[in-house]
């Protein structure tokens, strides 16, 4: 998750106009993981309550396992990236 999407652009090496059409329905995928998964994107406030909730669980699993072998970086955004299953 990012704040802008000038940072998720940034960190999977995308481009910024094709991760906001993702957002806003007119494009299905935008940038790939190093297997080759195609990423998906979304605004946080576009989830329904079940995916919100999914979200929120995974991202305070994650926040413990950084804080936990880095003691120092926490995230909190405002942009999802999922996988394309």
């Amino acid at each position: 998750m990012f704040y802008l999407v000038k940072e998720g652009a940034e960190y999977y090496n995308c481009n910024n106009s094709n991760i906001i059409k993702c957002c806003k329905g007119t494009k299905e995928t935008c940038g790939k993981l190093l297997d080759g998964t195609k990423l998906q994107w979304r605004y946080i406030s576009d989830l329904t309550p079940e995916e919100y909730i999914k979200y929120d669980i995974e991202n305070k699993l994650k926040e413990l396992e950084s804080s936990n072998e880095l003691n120092e970086t926490q995230q909190d955004d405002s942009f999802i990236m999922s996988k394309n299953n």
